[in-house]
């Protein structure tokens, strides 16, 4: 053999070992991560929870070897948690415009509830956007996420009113119902 071939064939054997053993190693880390792979959700914590539950059931089981771990939070933690890459995906409803830094997918749609006691439309069958903007509202919000849901209701929806604030939906429909005087 060749000088040259002596060479070649020496490192040869070299990039042939290493090469094997990239390999085998890179197959090894693989099923290590499939092994101990966590999916990290993000849950609005002011959502109904069946429906999420439901299919995180159904993921579980379709794939058993992913660990899934859920955190509730409110919104401005939900996105701190997806921007510092300690969820993997969040499910909320998304009160600013849409981000660039994520890929933003609408998963179902919701529209507002405007529930008002007839008293306070005087036999009126329509109100105006204006006249609506004079109302008392009643928000139905966590004591966590108060202060940015007041925010969002002033800058984003532009409300001026008072706002009574109640923790559940029930709350606000007895209080609608019963006419209360809220203020």
């Amino acid at each position: 053999m060749t000088p040259v071939g002596q060479y070649f064939y020496q490192h040869g054997q070299d990039l042939l070992a290493n090469y094997n053993l990239l390999i085998d190693q890179t197959k090894q880390i693989g099923e290590r991560e499939k092994d101990n792979y966590t999916l990290k959700l993000g849950y609005l914590r002011d959502f109904d929870t069946s429906e999420f539950l439901q299919a995180v059931t159904e993921f579980s089981k379709k794939y058993p070897e992913v660990k899934v771990r859920i955190h509730s939070g409110n919104r401005e933690e939900l996105f701190r948690l997806l921007r510092d890459d300690r969820i993997d995906l969040n499910f909320s409803d998304l009160r600013r415009a849409p981000s660039n830094k994520y890929v933003n997918e609408y998963l179902t749609s919701s529209s507002f509830e405007i529930v008002i006691n007839k008293r306070l439309v005087r036999g009126s069958k329509k109100i105006t956007s204006h006249e609506l903007a004079e109302f008392p509202y009643i928000l139905i919000v966590g004591n966590s996420e108060k202060d940015s849901e007041l925010e969002y209701c002033r800058t984003v929806l532009g409300i001026e009113s008072n706002f009574k604030l109640v923790e559940t939906y029930d709350e606000a429909l007895m209080q609608v119902i019963s006419g209360a005087d809220i203020f």
